[in-house]
């Protein structure tokens, strides 16, 4: 009576041992692909890891590349901006010196205007002794040249209103 109850015994103890042997060698198996996942995972991160350093290097390269095109293009828009400043300080320059021009050119006509109508008169009156008492004479002339050299001055000094100061300074 013992033995078919061992028997059964026995074959039920074979039965779970088996089931536990094959939730081992499962559990061994999900085991090892979660260990060579995690392999393949590390292998992952690590390549990666390295592209993103070889990345932030080179946009580290590229940032103080950056800042050096800054700083140029700072230093060349500096330059550029003193350049106009005298660009623009010259061409104001020529500005007031062409409009003293003008307004000189523009005095002289008009004197020679008068002096046109003063001669026609001289000459309709048959005044040709005086007329040419005038013509001989360089007092008109230097009075000309006087009034010139002071509306020279005149300008000059009003562009350059230093321009004595800086002279005497060098001096």
């Amino acid at each position: 009576q013992i033995s078919p109850v061992l028997g059964t015994i026995d074959h039920n103890y074979q039965a779970q041992l088996k089931k536990a042997n094959q939730r081992l060698v499962f559990a061994i198996i999900c085991v090892s692909l979660l260990v060579l996942s995690l392999g393949v995972l590390a292998f992952y991160v690590n390549k990666q890891k390295k592209y993103v350093t070889i990345a932030r290097n080179e946009l580290k390269k590229t940032n103080e590349q950056l800042e050096e095109l800054n700083k140029k293009l700072s230093a060349t828009n500096e330059m550029l901006k003193t350049s106009n400043d005298k660009l623009n300080e010259s061409n104001g320059v020529k500005e007031e010196y062409i409009g003293q021009f003008l307004g000189a050119c523009s005095h002289y006509i008009d004197k020679l205007d008068k002096l046109r109508l003063h001669v026609n008169k001289m000459v309709k009156n048959c005044e040709y002794q005086e007329l040419y008492s005038m013509t001989r004479s360089s007092e008109l002339k230097e009075h000309e040249l006087g009034e010139l050299y002071a509306n020279f001055d005149k300008v000059f000094l009003h562009l350059f209103p230093d321009f004595v100061e800086d002279l005497n300074s060098l001096l």
